[in-house]
């Protein structure tokens, strides 16, 4: 009966490991200057299709864009064509 008690809580640790994504970085292809807010730095990172950024470094700070690992990246959305004059 302990082999059950103890086996439960180790396969729900297992289950759960293999649920958390690997967080991508890359630096943000856009942001200029130092970064000395994070606000400033995800505001960037959306705008070049990340789901999140922040300031790192400690001398040198720049903004590091975030997305979950594996995810394709969103393509923009294309305007509509133009309406023909008639």
């Amino acid at each position: 009966m302990e082999a059950k008690v103890t086996a439960i809580p180790l396969v729900l640790l297992f289950l759960t490991l293999g649920a958390e994504a690997e967080l991508c970085k890359q630096h943000s292809r856009t942001f200029k200057g130092r970064c000395t807010h994070n606000d400033n730095c995800v505001a960037i990172c959306l705008t070049e299709n990340f789901t999140g950024g922040y300031c790192h470094g400690i001398v040198e700070r720049h903004c590091m864009c975030t997305k979950k690992c594996g995810e394709p990246p969103e393509e923009p959305e294309e305007p509509p064509p133009p309406e023909m004059m008639i």
